[in-house]
């Protein structure tokens, strides 16, 4: 059986069935990679709990495959966006391909994101190794924060892209996804990371801490791609919305 898609030729249920199967694989195989990297930049059993001075005092070979892993964890990430574009595509094409464009970005700028985080280790390393001034190391560490909030600001625009189109045509009922899909959109973790961040640091000890905060974008993206995966697997029993 076929089942018509808006401005497109039709799919067939195996193949649609297939195509959701390994784009979310590779989504949720992103994550595992990206938790993988996030543990080998910051996870420690010394009982610090600040990152900086734990990336400080890492050896060469665990900052620079953490960083690296981020970079195969975001092609994963950006496979994994496919399945998005095929559910909202009922919803019409450019619709779809906005949608899609945002967030295949949002996933390439984690990237880059979770790479520029070497280079906060590195500098934080050589200052330790160097015996530099604390004020000299503040201020290098002060320049690598603001590079890396900068990528941030250049986030916020898919994320919003991505927010407004994903929740709009999913509360509407436009896409194969099911309305409680919208609680997954990872565009709302920069919202709720401090917060478990902060709770987290006040209810926890280092260790348990460090696996709560380090991980809890990857949690986030792994729960999104396996909830999108769900949804959209159950949807090919029921057709495309009207």
């Amino acid at each position: 059986m076929r089942q018509p898609e808006a401005g497109g030729q039709p799919f067939d249920n195996e193949q649609l069935k297939h195509s959701f199967g390994w784009t979310g694989a590779a989504g949720m195989l992103g994550a595992i990679v990206f938790l993988i990297g996030d543990l080998l930049l910051y996870f420690t059993t010394s009982g610090e709990r600040d990152f900086t001075a734990i990336m400080s005092q890492l050896p060469l070979w665990r900052l620079y495959v953490g960083g690296a892993l981020g970079l195969v964890g975001s092609w994963f990430y950006t496979l994994g966006t496919w399945q998005v574009y095929v559910a909202v595509r009922p919803a019409g094409r450019w619709y779809a391909r906005g949608t899609f464009g945002a967030i295949a970005a949002m996933m390439i700028g984690t990237g880059a994101f979770h790479v520029a985080h070497t280079g906060l280790g590195l500098v934080a390393r050589t200052a330790r190794m160097a015996q530099a001034d604390q004020v000299t190391t503040q201020q290098a560490m002060d320049q690598s924060w603001g590079f890396i909030s900068l990528l941030v600001q250049f986030l916020t625009a898919p994320a919003v892209i991505f927010s407004v189109l994903f929740i709009s045509a999913v509360l509407g009922g436009r896409t194969r996804y099911p309305r409680w899909c919208v609680l997954f959109t990872p565009s709302f973790l920069p919202f709720l990371y401090p917060t478990v961040d902060r709770l987290a640091n006040a209810m926890l000890s280092s260790v348990p801490y460090l696996l709560v905060s380090g991980s809890f974008y990857d949690v986030g993206f792994f729960l999104f791609y396996a909830a999108s995966t769900l949804a959209l697997w159950h949807s090919v029993g029921r057709g495309s919305p009207p």
